[in-house]
């Protein structure tokens, strides 16, 4: 992960401080993550293709499944929901 990692996560974090962004949205890591940038949220997407099992002890393993975000912005906050994709074929 770090090879894909942000390289100056704080110059990112100066740019948005005090200023009118909720939320952070970026992707895709093959699986929903959520994280913040000093005080703002960052939502990872999951992805539309496979899933990454987060519990393989290999590097990587995908896994069948999708999934997408629902992003809500209100005057209360930001709600992000992952919404699974059936993958069944029946």
């Amino acid at each position: 992960m770090s090879s894909i990692a942000l390289r100056e996560p704080g110059r990112l974090r100066e740019a948005i401080a005090d200023s009118d962004v909720r939320i952070v949205l970026c992707g895709h890591n093959h699986h929903a993550a959520l994280g913040t940038l000093g005080a703002v949220p960052v939502w990872v997407s999951p992805a539309i293709a496979y899933q990454a099992d987060t519990g393989s002890t290999q590097v990587f393993r995908g896994i069948t499944g999708a999934a997408f975000s629902r992003v809500d912005l209100s005057s209360d906050g930001v709600t992000v929901t992952p919404i699974p994709i059936s993958t069944d074929a029946g």
